[in-house]
């Protein structure tokens, strides 16, 4: 219910799903950095967002991508009555999308007056701060005027947090000795932006042993020279 959301002090849909137990195995806001598209999923027992079906007052939304996924974050929490989970699968009644279970949000009705929401977030060190924004706006009585209009908005924005920004974070090859030998483990992420760019190129210097020109080679990732 609608009491039971304020009381949680969240101020996004992604950040309010998160509270329910049932939900594993999401996207979230920081698992989607650096090509994710910036979208957060839902997802019912670890089964897939692909197979969680999000419904808006019973009805389908329009799907994020190719797929069938669902941006959440695009449902203003201001809005949000209350929020129907069926945990059980209903692919029988929904289709496949419906695998995992529903989610459906339920939003307000005949409402009047003005409601908004505010969230700032600033970490101690460098980059990261973001801030939430939302409000609801009603007038109109249904019983008595015979209408009723709704506006609500919300906007969400990050500040850009590059790896080199965390120390522990600032390199992705971690050193490690093993039995007397040194090894390294790559600890990259497959959605890295910008890639990492690899440039060959050759000395013109021949190679006593082999008589082949020496071929020299760099890695480096753009965002390097910036540090």
């Amino acid at each position: 219910m609608r009491e039971d959301i304020d009381r949680s002090g969240v101020t996004n849909t992604a950040d309010l799903l998160q509270q329910l137990p049932s939900m594993q195995g999401f996207t979230t806001s920081s698992d989607s950095v650096g090509g994710g598209g910036g979208i957060q999923t839902a997802s019912i027992h670890d089964l897939g967002e692909a197979y969680t079906l999000v419904l808006l007052n019973g009805r389908r939304l329009a799907p994020a991508d190719s797929g069938s996924t669902i941006d959440v974050s695009s449902i203003p929490i201001s809005a949000i009555e209350r929020v129907e989970v069926l945990t059980d699968g209903a692919s029988a009644l929904y289709g496949s999308d419906a695998i995992a279970g529903v989610v459906n949000f339920i939003m307000k009705e005949n409402f009047q007056g003005f409601n908004i929401s505010a969230r700032y977030d600033k970490p101690q060190e460098t980059g990261g701060s973001g801030y939430d924004l939302g409000f609801t706006a009603g007038f109109g009585d249904i019983e008595s005027d015979g209408f009723n209009v709704m506006l609500s908005y919300s906007h969400n924005e990050k500040e850009q947090l590059k790896a080199v920004d965390r120390d522990f974070a600032s390199s992705g090859i971690i050193s490690f000795n093993d039995n007397g030998r040194d090894l390294y483990f790559f600890n990259g992420s497959p959605n890295a932006i910008p890639a990492n760019a690899r440039v060959r190129y050759d000395t013109g210097v021949i190679d006593p042993e082999t008589g082949e020109s020496i071929v020299n080679g760099r890695t480096f990732n753009p965002y390097a020279a910036e540090k």
